[in-house]
């Protein structure tokens, strides 16, 4: 069973856009990572509801960091 810390989400990117998020999202699930992505329905309609929410974020389980930074990496988008 993994303990609490190993599976917490961690930020792994922030892309400049919801297009970039959704494909960085689709390329790490084929990869069979979890993935999460906060903030991007918010960018979608330019709501900002706090300070640092006009962020989008991806993130993934911690034990998957490392591997999920190599194949955002691979994608040529930083």
């Amino acid at each position: 069973m993994k303990n609490e810390d190993e599976s917490a989400f961690v930020d792994v990117f922030h892309p400049p856009n919801s297009l970039e998020a959704g494909l960085i999202r689709e390329t790490l699930e084929r990869e069979g990572i979890n993935v999460f992505v906060s903030n991007e329905n918010f960018y979608n309609t330019g709501a900002i509801l706090a300070i640092g929410a006009d962020t989008i974020s991806v993130m993934v389980q911690r034990e998957d960091a490392t591997r999920a930074k190599e194949v955002i990496s691979g994608l040529g988008l930083e």
